[in-house]
């Protein structure tokens, strides 16, 4: 099956296919609220992954970043993501970068850094270079 014309959020609401997620996580969440078929409940993202390699489930829902790299290592080159990212608030969160409050001119020296690599379009390139999509 060509997994590229699939629409992931079509494969979650399927009540024939077994997803496989991590205990207390975001994406946890969002299949106990959405999924029609099985969800297989796991520990850790790691034994959620070992689920899929094992074929003990058809799918599994974790964050893209960590899918990216389970799917790049050389054998997992028989698995692939299905369609186009799941376009969930939900699923998405926040990033916060922290420091300190003793130095508000740190803050304001931060935040121009930020927007100017967005303005001139290097935030872009530099997550091009690193991931297939927009971090941003």
């Amino acid at each position: 099956m060509d997994n590229s014309t699939q629409k992931p959020v079509e494969v979650i609401k399927n009540p024939d296919t077994s997803i496989a997620v991590t205990a207390g996580s975001t994406q946890w969440r969002y299949l106990s609220d959405h999924a029609k078929g099985e969800i297989l409940v796991k520990a850790s993202i790691g034994e959620t992954m070992l689920a899929l390699q094992k074929s003990q489930v058809d799918y599994i829902l974790i964050p893209t970043l960590f899918a990216l790299n389970f799917l790049e290592r050389p054998e997992n080159d028989n698995l692939d993501f299905v369609g186009l990212p799941l376009e969930e608030k939900t699923l998405s969160g926040d990033v916060h970068l922290g420091i300190t409050k003793a130095d508000p001119e740190l803050k304001i020296q931060v935040d121009q850094a930020i927007q100017a690599l967005v303005n001139s379009g290097e935030l872009r390139a530099l997550s091009k270079k690193y991931f297939p999509f927009n971090v941003y």
